[in-house]
């Protein structure tokens, strides 16, 4: 993953390329900018097990806060993971 305030792109492989992801790290947050990935594995839910993966890296590395800047079925599951703010 980049390096604070730096970009990367992440990508999820067999051979070649599946999956991709534009990530942007900035004050111990992650920015994800585009989700990519080959029609012919779509069954395989490969943008997803990429978000996963980055999801874990952010856990491990005690980011604070990833945003998901998608319009595919990620950003369905993005919704599902963001729980209401209790006051």
């Amino acid at each position: 993953m980049a390096s604070a305030d730096q970009y990367s792109i992440q990508i999820l492989r067999d051979g070649a390329a599946i999956a991709m992801q534009l990530i942007v790290e900035h004050a111990s947050r992650l920015w994800i900018y585009k989700v990519g990935y080959d029609e012919e594995w779509a069954e395989h839910s490969p943008g997803l097990q990429l978000m996963w993966e980055v999801m874990r890296h952010a856990c491990l590395s005690r980011m604070r806060g990833v945003n998901a800047i998608v319009a595919d079925a990620t950003l369905a599951l993005t919704q599902k993971l963001q729980r209401p703010m209790r006051r």
